[in-house]
């Protein structure tokens, strides 16, 4: 009989940690003696991951349950919480699972109970690095891993490292973030840049830079918008796309506006599933400016397209698998980022074998994982 996996997540929104939760829910069956089960503690949204879960009738449960309506806010929230939790006590009587996976580290504040009740295996995969959260979550955070059995897991080695010294470990398993290389590789193969470029009403001739994410603070995209305005100014014939949305946006545009580059820069809204290694594909360049980075499924992906990549000191240099990735130092300056989107010949000697990140290789070491416990 297989055993019962139970995965819990906060919300199916557009980010990296729902990337990896719909990629279980995909490859589910190749876990031969397991059988995963999945739950959102959020309703379902317009997000990529929710359209193509109801698109390709997926099975995932969201959690349901009566919000209270009391005026009182705090007491409003109390009741929430409480509400919240039997319900999902509720659902995981009801599955009875023999582990329980849990996605993202905020989601300890939703789980405390579940944790303490729950006597099966319990694992948790962090999704961000460890030193953006305040000391009180790093606190719980202990406190759970520490005296509630939650077993860590890393999605790359740079983020083990720092789970290790954040949260005093002894030990955290490594189960790197994956794609599958050799699908987006033969999807793109007989792409045509120009008919791509035109495709998303892009400048078919500039140099395109381009990146990927949500329009959030933590991504950096502002810091991206000055890097371009210097680059542009020796460049003239270069045009800045960002694929994502966010709270960000309109700063954005009103910044591009400022620095009067609004005319060379696109925010371009989401890009679905089906068609976003055809973005990368578009690109001249793929950057990443983000202040923090745990393990970005865009930067493996943009890698397994075989765009140039030139990424901030955020991101782990232990994902690197392609030769044409220039990783820059934490003190770069503009003009050091300019330089490198100009190095088309640069060569990166430090690279991982590629089947490290393999979706297929990664949901074996998952099963590995689980067998451990």
């Amino acid at each position: 009989m297989k055993k019962k996996v139970l995965h819990i997540i906060s919300s199916m929104c557009d980010g990296g940690a729902q990337r990896v939760v719909y990629d279980y829910v995909q490859r589910k069956k190749q876990l031969d003696g397991y059988e995963l089960i999945f739950l959102s503690l959020s309703p379902p949204t317009e997000s990529t991951y929710d359209l193509n879960i109801r698109n390709h009738k997926y099975q995932f449960s969201y959690l349901n349950y009566n919000k209270s309506n009391c005026k009182i806010v705090v007491l409003r929230g109390m009741l929430n919480f409480f509400r919240r939790n039997i319900a999902i006590y509720k659902f995981v009587s009801n599955c009875n699972p023999d582990i329980i996976h849990t996605h993202i580290t905020l989601i300890f504040l939703n789980l405390f109970i579940i944790f303490i009740l729950f006597q099966g295996i319990k694992v948790h995969t962090m999704h961000s690095d460890p030193y953006r959260f305040s000391n009180k979550v790093a606190m719980l955070s202990k406190f759970v891993f520490h005296c509630l059995n939650v077993h860590p897991i890393a999605v790359g080695e740079m983020q083990r490292r720092k789970a290790i010294e954040r949260y005093g470990l002894s030990d955290c398993d490594l189960l790197r973030n994956s794609v599958d290389i050799k699908s987006i590789q033969e999807s793109v193969r007989e792409l045509d840049k120009t008919a791509l470029r035109k495709k998303y009403n892009l400048p078919e001739n500039a140099v395109l830079i381009g990146s990927v994410g949500r329009l959030h603070p933590v991504k950096n995209f502002d810091g991206l918008l000055k890097i371009f305005v210097e680059y542009k100014k020796k460049n003239t014939n270069s045009c800045l796309v960002i694929a994502g949305e966010g709270q960000e946006k309109q700063h954005l545009l009103s910044l591009a506006s400022s620095l009067g580059v609004a005319e060379s820069v696109f925010l371009i809204g989401n890009i679905p599933l089906n068609e976003i290694y055809a973005f990368y594909k578009a690109l001249d360049i793929f950057v990443m400016t983000s202040r923090t980075e745990a393990a970005p499924m865009v930067f493996l992906e943009a890698q397994a397209v075989g765009v140039r990549c030139v990424v901030a000191n955020s991101i782990d240099k232990d994902m690197v698998f392609m030769s044409n990735v220039i990783c820059m130092p934490s003190d770069a300056s503009i003009n050091d980022w300019c330089t490198a989107f100009e190095n088309r010949d640069y060569i990166n000697s430090n690279v991982r074998d590629s089947r490290e990140f393999d979706l297929n290789t990664v949901m074996a070491r998952l099963e590995v994982i689980y067998n451990k416990y």
